[in-house]
């Protein structure tokens, strides 16, 4: 499956705000779903203007107290038979949660003090919601994050830094959390998940969001880029100007 991430609306409230807007607008019409444009040049064969409305599907999307089904609109190349999708940055292809709650577990867990069950229930606010994510979700999204920091993210983020000239040694950095883990392996895993967003702070140096400043330079910077809390092989391509409103 072939996606792009349109960074143009990131975050649901966002896009309530914006979808309620041209429901009262008076350009607005009842048939308009709120999706980014087709892309401007197919990512396979480089053609211009080639991409034919093939349809779309519908995905729920889940941050805190909200809850919405967003349209995702999918394209076909004329000349080369590529399909793709389009979303927009707040989604994470085959997940439910949206960008902000997947960000926030996997930040609070790795630099805090804390458990999988406080963290869902602070992300839901309301522990008998039914949009609030398990302890299980959470552990998930750790578990993927961490691993990942393992196998290959902490060491490009390392070169990255040193081709940067930002490669000064920095204190190292331990997961308080890995002291409750029951295996070597997860410890390894949890600290390096820990350096790696220390390494995203010398790196980035983001005002407020690592895991999202991280999310962000994957999908956007890094070629090939992917998707750093996506479970499934994805591949995705740059982002690429949007228009808010198609029929």
């Amino acid at each position: 499956m072939t996606m792009i991430l349109d960074p143009t609306i990131r975050s649901l409230t966002e896009y309530l705000r914006l979808k309620e807007r041209s429901r009262h607008s008076k350009q607005g019409k009842g048939n308009e779903l709120l999706v980014p444009k087709r892309p401007d040049t197919c990512p396979d064969c480089s053609e211009k203007q080639s991409f034919w409305i093939k349809g779309y599907y519908f995905r729920w999307v889940v941050e805190g107290e909200l809850a919405e089904v967003i349209p995702v609109p999918r394209y076909i190349c004329k000349c080369c038979g590529l399909v793709l999708s389009v979303l927009f940055a707040f989604l994470v292809p085959y997940r439910q949660a949206s960008l902000q709650s997947l960000v926030r577990g996997v930040q609070d867990y790795i630099l805090r003090k804390t458990s999988y069950r406080k963290i869902a229930s602070n992300i839901g606010n309301n522990e008998d919601s039914i949009q609030r994510p398990s302890h299980s979700q959470i552990w998930q999204w750790v578990q993927l994050f961490a691993t990942r920091s393992l196998q290959n993210l902490e060491i490009w983020m390392q070169r990255a830094c040193v081709t940067a000239g930002k490669d000064k040694q920095a204190t190292p950095a331990i997961c308080l959390n890995s002291i409750r883990a029951q295996s070597i392996t997860k410890v390894r895993k949890l600290n390096s998940g820990r350096r790696l967003l220390a390494l995203a702070w010398t790196l980035l140096e983001p005002r407020r969001n690592l895991v999202h400043a991280l999310q962000t330079y994957f999908t956007e910077i890094v070629q090939p880029p992917f998707s750093i809390l996506t479970g499934r092989g994805i591949t995705l391509t740059p982002p690429q100007s949007s228009n808010h409103i198609r029929k």
